[in-house]
């Protein structure tokens, strides 16, 4: 027993020397000072957007309030600085510290911005950590607020693939503009036009999710209420017309109606025109900190075949004695919503390249937009007499019936959705020969002749062989050099056995009934 004992005397001691072996191999732990305590004299916060923007020199009202024992902590109401910056007055009745504390509280951060407060950040139910690392010399991310860039996309043919809201008429360009108003009120809150070149909003548009309604009942403690923001926003197609001029055309409607779940925030984009059914949705978008808002603009393409009353299409000539006018009274306003001149009797000679890849006029939809009531009438002047003038919706799938004078007007739509007008207009087929007075009258060549009526202008012209005058339409043949000047030596682009004719204007209120002039 004894020779037993002394080996389990030296087994302990081997181990006890293993253990102290590993021991020394292993460095010790040192012990972590804790963070210190420091009491809270100043406290600030800086707002920035979910971009990282600083909402500098804005209205906003802070309200920190302990939950736990129902008084208030803190709060600021007024402008933020230049870094969006502001400083909190503190109203607890007890000493502020960085360290632990029981209880929990809740931080509302709003804004005043176009006239409404609304929602910045908010958080509820928090406990004093969180509240001091997240709020207490920090800098505080609006959460609830978003910048939104507009897109203004149409769909001219119908096709599905959609444009931009974009067109250059050689002189100028027609812009998008975005019209953002607060939906219960209709108050006008801002307008962003796009930028050169592009349908897109030159500058974002800054909006919270949350409406915010608050009573104040002693310093630093408020009531508040909350309620989604809701918007209604236009579409405008600012058509040029000379520079810093613009006609404004509506040509879409939408009403942003905005979900605050903070998992899942969301805008959802409702109809507000006449065309389908109104308050149908449209999309539901999920916000992000920069949302592309994709707003709807309704327009069309139409062309004009300029035909004389018998149906045949005229060749126009080069002479700009044709203008054709699509025009609209919109808005308590006559507007010029495209003109051009013909070319080869179709109008217009330059406009928008249409998907059949001709001109068109590219048109606001102005009765889809505007409502059932709202048309366009197109009128054509030759020599600034008024020789075709109809009336139709802008979403016409017929042409007006007959007056008592007949069929004045024909409409067809072609597989691109171009709506193609066939305006019978008043002017009348004329040939003239000029004699002289001798006893027996013979033809007078080289005389200059000025055909004047009560309305329109003059159209100034001459005589050729035969004393037949040149009359229009004209085509210019060639470019003379007169006195000082130069000028341009035309024909008519009518002859017969080379006599020339051509056709006059006649008021279209005196236009005869198809079958006395075919």
């Amino acid at each position: 027993m004894k020779g037993i004992a002394s080996k389990k005397v030296l087994t302990l001691a081997l181990g006890a020397v293993l253990v102290a072996a590993l021991l020394a191999t292993v460095p010790l732990a040192t012990a972590v000072p804790p963070t210190p305590v420091k009491q809270i004299k100043v406290w600030w916060i800086q707002v920035v957007d979910q971009t990282g923007r600083p909402l500098a020199n804005e209205e906003i009202l802070v309200a920190v309030w302990n939950e736990t024992r129902n008084c208030a902590l803190a709060y600021f109401k007024g402008k933020t600085d230049n870094e969006g910056k502001a400083t909190l007055t503190i109203i607890a009745g007890y000493t502020l510290d960085t360290g632990p504390s029981a209880g929990t509280f809740n931080i509302t951060v709003a804004i005043n911005k176009y006239g409404r407060w609304m929602l910045l950040n908010q958080s509820k139910g928090i406990d004093w950590t969180t509240l001091v690392v997240k709020y207490i010399n920090e800098t505080v991310i609006a959460g609830h607020w978003w910048s939104l860039k507009f897109i203004a996309l149409t769909d001219p043919d119908g096709d599905g693939t959609f444009t931009p809201l974009h067109f250059d008429t050689g002189l100028g360009e027609d812009l998008a503009s975005f019209q953002v108003f607060w939906n219960d009120t209709r108050e006008f809150i801002t307008e962003i036009w796009a930028k050169s070149g592009t349908a897109t909003a030159k500058v974002l548009f800054n909006i919270s999710d949350t409406e915010v309604t608050f009573t104040e009942v002693g310093t630093g403690c408020f009531i508040f209420k909350f309620k989604p923001v809701v918007l209604y926003k236009e579409v405008i197609w600012n058509l040029f017309v000379n520079t810093g001029e613009y006609t404004p055309v509506k040509v879409g409607a939408e009403i942003l109606r905005f979900n605050p779940d903070p998992a899942a925030p969301t805008v959802t984009i409702i109809n507000a025109t006449p065309i389908g059914k109104i308050g149908t949705t449209i999309a539901t978008l999920s916000l992000t900190p920069v949302t592309d808002v994709i707003d709807y603009a309704y327009t069309l393409y139409f062309r004009v075949n300029v035909l004389d009353a018998c149906g045949t299409l005229i060749d126009t000539g080069a002479f700009e004695a044709w203008k054709v006018f699509i025009q609209a009274f919109i808005d308590n306003r006559n507007v010029i919503l495209r003109s051009g001149t013909p070319a080869g009797g179709v109008a217009p000679a330059y406009g928008a390249v249409a998907p059949d890849s001709r001109f068109a006029f590219w048109v606001p939809d102005i009765t889809k937009v505007y409502g059932k009531n709202y048309n366009v009438t197109v009128n054509i002047n030759y020599y600034n007499v008024q020789v075709f003038t109809a009336t139709i919706p802008t979403n016409a799938t017929n042409p007006p019936p007959p007056d008592n004078l007949g069929i004045y007007m024909l409409l067809s739509i072609t597989p691109e959705n171009i709506r193609v007008i066939d305006a019978f207009t008043s002017v009348v087929k004329t040939r003239i020969i000029v004699k002289d007075m001798q006893p027996t009258p013979q033809p007078l060549s080289g005389a200059r002749l000025l055909i004047a009526s009560a309305v329109g202008d003059p159209i100034f012209t001459a005589t050729g062989p035969g004393g037949a005058a040149f009359l229009p339409p004209f085509t210019t043949i060639a470019v003379a050099e007169t006195s000082g000047d130069f000028g341009r030596v035309y024909a008519s682009v009518y002859s017969e056995d080379g006599v020339p004719y051509g056709y006059l204007p006649v008021p279209f209120t005196y236009r005869a009934r198809r079958d006395l002039v075919a």
